[in-house]
């Protein structure tokens, strides 16, 4: 009787064991938008990284510095792709 328990403890611990080392997976969130025609920006936020994408010259005031799309992220930012 002794032995069966000891087991049952035994696997018990292993199963939390597994559950809190198995299901902790997190998962990075990307958000984004577009600044203009042609124009959009992305953070993920795992590798904090913002990336600015398109394709010829961006409209004068596009960017102006009282309306960054990424504001709330900007204390987060790491890395600039451009």
């Amino acid at each position: 009787m002794k032995k069966l328990w000891k087991m049952f403890l035994a696997v018990a611990v292993m199963s939390i064991a597994i559950c809190l080392f198995v299901g902790t997976a997190v998962f990075a969130e990307t958000k984004g938008g577009e600044i203009c025609e042609g124009f959009s920006w992305s953070f993920d936020t795992e590798s904090k990284t913002l990336t600015l994408k398109g394709e010829g010259d961006l409209p004068k005031g596009a960017l102006s510095y009282l309306s960054f799309p990424w504001e709330e992220h900007v204390d987060d930012i790491q890395h600039i792709y451009l």
